[in-house]
């Protein structure tokens, strides 16, 4: 099951602004997510494994946490970017709240880059 949660934070200075904005702005975002899935799902060689998909708008932890329960996950699989501040340098918000209160095991893995990691014996 691959799911994508689209968390939608709209500051707004007015109500007036809110009322035409938010749900075009909204719409949109849920459009390129539903893109970025698809895309995913057809680019990637899923060796034969049967790959269903799931969009939800709300708080990505709690979504997931739901989803999980839901079907019976064994696993969670997440990544992490650690980008939220210091409070998330290691792990970031929502690994941090799956983690607290998911009902399997986590697998949380970094999406920055790593350098190749030279050994002594190696080095010249």
């Amino acid at each position: 099951m691959l799911l994508n949660s689209v968390h939608f934070q709209y500051y707004i200075a007015s109500d007036e602004y809110a009322r035409y904005d938010l749900p075009f702005l909204m719409q949109q975002a849920e459009k390129a997510a539903r893109e970025q899935m698809d895309d995913l799902v057809r680019k990637t060689d899923w060796n034969g494994l049967k790959v269903e998909t799931s969009l939800q708008v709300g708080h990505a932890g709690q979504q997931i946490c739901e989803q999980a329960e839901d079907c019976g996950a064994d696993l969670i699989v997440t990544s992490t970017h650690g980008t939220t501040g210091l409070k998330h340098v290691l792990i970031g918000s929502t690994a941090e709240y799956l983690v607290r209160h998911a009902s399997c095991p986590i697998l949380v893995a970094p999406t920055r880059p790593t350098e190749p990691q030279i050994h002594s014996h190696e080095q010249k």
